[in-house]
C-alpha cells in the first residue's frame, strides 16, 4: 500500500517536473537561470520515471525495454552541481553568458556515461555475434560501478553548494549591489533544499556503499528514501523556480514602464557624470546606489531606470567602468610600477580583486596582467 502510493506520487511530480521544463524553456526573459532550472528537472523527472517504471512487472521483461534503459543515460547526476552554480551565478546576474569555462563545468558527466556506453557496446557486439559469454561479467561491472559512482556524484553536488553559498555570501558583502534581496532570498531557500537533500543522501549513502550493507539496503528500502525526497524537490523547485521567474519578468515590466522627458534624462546623466569625473565618487570602494542618491538629490529608481533603460548598464556596471578607466589611466603614468595591479585596483574603488578582474575583462575585452603587458 505504502509503496503504491509512494510510486504514484514519484509519477506525478515527475509529470509535473517535465510540464514545469517546457514552461521554462519557453520563457524569453531571464533565459539562463530559466533553462539552467529547466534542465534540473529534466534531469530529475527522467530519472524518477525510470525509478517509476520499476513498478510495471510486464515491461521488466520486454526486451525493447530492457535495451533502452540499459543502453540511454536515464540517470544523470554529475551536470546537477554545476546547473545549481550556474542558476545561482545567472540569477544574481542577468547579462550572465555561458562560455567554454562554464562548459568545462559539465565534462565530468562522463561518469555518468560510462555504464550506457559499456551496455551498447556489449549490444552490438552482441549482435554481431561476438561477446556472448560476457554478459554476467558484464553486469556485474556496470552494478558495482553505478554503487560507487554515486560517491562522486555526492561530491559534486556538494562542491556546487558549496560554491554557492559562497557566491551568496560574497554578494551580501558587496556594497555596490543594490535590489537583490528578494532574489538572495530565494537563492538561500533554492540553496538551502539541495543542502537538506545532500544531507538525507549522505545517511542512505554510507550504508548503501558498504560491500556487506548494500543488498540489504537495495532489498529493505530500495530507492524510495532517495526518489520520494526528489519528487519533493521537483515539486518545489517546479512551483516556486517557475513563479520567481515570472516575479522577476513582472518586475522588469513594472520597471520599463517608467518613463522620463528629456530634459529629465539629460539633468539625471548630466548629475551623475559630474559625480563620477567632477566629484571623482567612484574611488570610494563603498559607493552604492543610496550614496549616489543623496550626492545627486535624484530618486535612486530614476537613477537606475536612467541608466538600465536609456545607457543599457546596472549601477555597478556604470561605476566599475569609471573605475577600470583610471585603472588604465595610471597604469600609463611613469610611476605605475609602484604599485601591483591589485593595490591599484583598490585605489581605483574595487573592493575586492575577483570584481577588479571581472569588471576590467567586461569592459576592455582582457585581464589587467594581459593590458599591462601590452603597455611593456
Amino acid at each position: 500500500m505504502a509503496a503504491s502510493f509512494f510510486t504514484t506520487m514519484i509519477l506525478v511530480c515527475a509529470i509535473q517536473g517535465l510540464v514545469m521544463s517546457v514552461l521554462l524553456f519557453s520563457v524569453r526573459e531571464n533565459k539562463v537561470p530559466a533553462r539552467s532550472l529547466a534542465w534540473l528537472l529534466v534531469l530529475f523527472s527522467v530519472a524518477s520515471l525510470y525509478i517509476w517504471s520499476w513498478s510495471i512487472e510486464s515491461w521488466q521483461k520486454s526486451v525493447p525495454y530492457l535495451v533502452f534503459t540499459q543502453c540511454f543515460p536515464l540517470i544523470v547526476v554529475m551536470p546537477v552541481g554545476p546547473l545549481i552554480w550556474l542558476y545561482m551565478r545567472s540569477t544574481l546576474n542577468p547579462g550572465l553568458r555561458i562560455g567554454r569555462k562554464e562548459k568545462m563545468h559539465f565534462l565530468p558527466v562522463i561518469i555518468d556515461l560510462v555504464p550506457p556506453l559499456i551496455n551498447t557496446t556489449f549490444v552490438v557486439l552482441l549482435l554481431l555475434g561476438f561477446a556472448k559469454n560476457y554478459g554476467p561479467s558484464i553486469n556485474w561491472f556496470v552494478d558495482n560501478y553505478n554503487v560507487y559512482s554515486d560517491v562522486p556524484r555526492w561530491f559534486s553536488i556538494s562542491y556546487y553548494c558549496w560554491l554557492s553559498m559562497r557566491l551568496i555570501r560574497r554578494h551580501n558583502a558587496d556594497p555596490t549591489i543594490e535590489g537583490q534581496s528578494q532574489h538572495i532570498r530565494w537563492l538561500k531557500q533554492f540553496l538551502f533544499v539541495f543542502m537538506a537533500f545532500q544531507a538525507w543522501w549522505f545517511c542512505y549513502l554510507i550504508p548503501y556503499i558498504i560491500p556487506a550493507y548494500t543488498d540489504w539496503v537495495l532489498d529493505n528500502l530500495g530507492w524510495y528514501p532517495i526518489y520520494v525526497p526528489l519528487a519533493l524537490l521537483i515539486y518545489v523547485l517546479g512551483t516556486r523556480g517557475y513563479l520567481q521567474v515570472r516575479q522577476i519578468r513582472r518586475i522588469e515590466k513594472k520597471e520599463t514602464i517608467l518613463s522620463y522627458s528629456e530634459q529629465q534624462l539629460a539633468e539625471t546623466m548630466t548629475a551623475l557624470t559630474n559625480a563620477m569625473e567632477g566629484d571623482k565618487l567612484f574611488l570610494d570602494a563603498g559607493l552604492n546606489l543610496t550614496m549616489m542618491s543623496k550626492h545627486t538629490s535624484i530618486h535612486a529608481k530614476q537613477i537606475s531606470a536612467v541608466l538600465n533603460q536609456h545607457v543599457n548598464k546596472s549601477f555597478n556596471e556604470f561605476v566599475n567602468e569609471y573605475r577600470v578607466n583610471e585603472v588604465i589611466r595610471r597604469l600609463a603614468l611613469p610611476d605605475s610600477n609602484n604599485l601591483t595591479l591589485a593595490g591599484l585596483g583598490f585605489e581605483c574603488g574595487f573592493n575586492s580583486q575577483p570584481t577588479f578582474q571581472r569588471a576590467f575583462k567586461a569592459v576592455t575585452g582582457t585581464t589587467p596582467s594581459q593590458y599591462q603587458s601590452t603597455l611593456a
